[in-house]
């Protein structure tokens, strides 16, 4: 059996709608202290695109999974 592919990009200006369905879902952070606010998710939104423009900040990172590389969500460091 052949395994999924995943791979990983740097964050991008066109992600931020993988915040706002995940981040913002209330059913998703139903045990996560609620959805975040869309301003809140506006600055991570920009707070993610600085870390991905400067390596010593960390990245922020899409996840693409399957034959389409769709994404999948997002994993940082920093």
């Amino acid at each position: 059996m052949k395994g999924l592919e995943v791979t990983v990009r740097p964050y991008a200006e066109g992600d931020r709608w993988l915040l706002d369905r995940t981040l913002g879902n209330p059913t998703q952070m139903v045990h996560l202290n609620g959805p975040e606010s869309d301003e809140r998710i506006r600055k991570r939104h920009d707070l993610f695109l600085r870390m991905s423009g400067d390596p010593h900040a960390g990245c922020q990172y899409t996840i693409l999974a399957g034959p389409l590389g769709s994404p999948a969500g997002s994993v940082g460091y920093w």
